[in-house]
């Protein structure tokens, strides 16, 4: 049964032929058995290693970054910004690909974004010193007042992750890259608003 070979000249899909391997080729090509290759790299495609071929002209992704193909039969590659590199199995539908790129790409924003929040109000530090504090007045036995001051932070805490693990399912289940290009984080929506604890308001709390 013949095969499908790719011509290539200078590192480009130059011309595609079917032919049995045991057919003489023009020795101006190198000639490459594309048979199994899914998609099926097509004429313009480009190669550095003979192996991988990269489609030209994808469109951008939902949030607007280029993206590049290439594959090499197996496993379907797409870089997106010349920077993050996706891994499909080979023949992954476009369609597909483009949401779960756009899925990643927003959860990977989110994190960033609500890390920063988080980070804006209260620094490590001061995260670290209001435990502490609670700690220690838990511990004093005698500081009601201080300790309900400071478990307000603990109540805001609980409702940015609840609030995030229900932005992550909603972002999962979405099924159009615009949709979710379009979706982003929202500190208004977080159910407990944030309580403004200082160490200071809470080392003046005598009891």
């Amino acid at each position: 049964m013949p095969h499908i070979y790719a011509a290539i000249q200078n590192g480009q899909i130059v011309n595609i032929i079917l032919a049995n391997p045991s057919d003489s080729f023009d020795p101006s090509f190198t000639w490459i058995d594309i048979t199994v290759y899914s998609p099926q790299p097509q004429i313009g495609w480009t190669t550095s290693d003979n192996v991988n071929f990269t489609a030209p002209g994808l469109p951008n992704d939902a949030y607007g970054n280029s993206v590049t193909f290439s594959t090499n039969g197996t496993t379907d590659t797409y870089l997106v910004n010349n920077n993050v590199s996706y891994a499909f199995p080979a023949g992954t539908a476009q369609a597909a690909v483009y949401l779960t790129i756009a899925i990643k790409e927003n959860l990977a924003q989110f994190q960033t974004q609500i890390q920063a929040y988080i980070d804006g109000l209260y620094s490590l530090d001061l995260r670290f010193n209001l435990n502490a504090m609670y700690n220690l007045a838990v511990q004093a036995g005698n500081l009601p007042n201080r300790v309900a001051y400071i478990t307000q932070l603990f109540a805001w805490a609980q409702a940015i992750v609840s609030y995030s693990a229900s932005y992550v399912a909603t972002v999962q289940a979405m099924t159009d890259p615009a949709i979710v290009a379009a979706t982003s984080f929202n500190p208004a929506s977080i159910s407990v608003p944030n309580p403004n604890i200082t160490p200071l308001a809470a080392i003046q709390i005598n009891n």
